[in-house]
């Protein structure tokens, strides 16, 4: 096998990787999707050669909450011949971008991704209802509410 054939089957192994959540490749497509990216454009983000890829993605995606994160991530980095800071930042976007499809598929909003719980819908219809982003600033100035309501400009001053 010559080291074209390799490099070859390497390359596809690592796009077959791609589709599983298992594994490092899973996280830089997500990476290169998120940031429109190449592959080249990848590799100079992870301070290495589009070569050295493929064995970076063909790594199993080590847990973010485990303890064993950044002895995990130098290992991949160090095998792999990649800058484990950018690897680190690249995973947890990615783990960041697949918690927020997750919180999607599952019907609830955006805003409960941040959360460790999905927030029932009457709860946030209730926070929406309170929420007045110019309350704090028509404080801050002194204004009351009908000096408010009268200079808003989107409504119609026809007397």
């Amino acid at each position: 096998m010559t080291s074209n054939d390799k490099d070859r089957l390497l390359r596809h192994a690592m796009r077959r990787a791609a589709g599983r959540d298992a594994f490092v490749a899973s996280a830089l497509a997500t990476y290169q999707m998120m940031n429109h990216m190449d592959d080249l454009a990848l590799a100079r983000v992870l301070g290495c050669t589009v070569d050295d890829l493929p064995r970076a993605g063909l790594c199993l995606w080590p847990d973010g909450d485990a303890p064993s994160f950044p002895s995990d991530v130098q290992r991949i980095a160090e095998y792999a011949g990649v800058n484990a800071f950018a690897l680190t930042r690249v995973l947890r976007d990615a783990a960041a971008i697949r918690r927020m499809r997750q919180v999607a598929g599952s019907g609830a909003t955006m805003l409960s991704a941040a959360r460790d719980a999905p927030v029932p819908a009457a709860e946030l219809r209730e926070e929406r209802a309170d929420y007045d982003p110019g309350h704090r600033l028509r404080a801050e100035l002194g204004a009351d509410s009908d000096t408010q309501e009268r200079s808003r400009p989107d409504e119609d001053r026809a007397t």
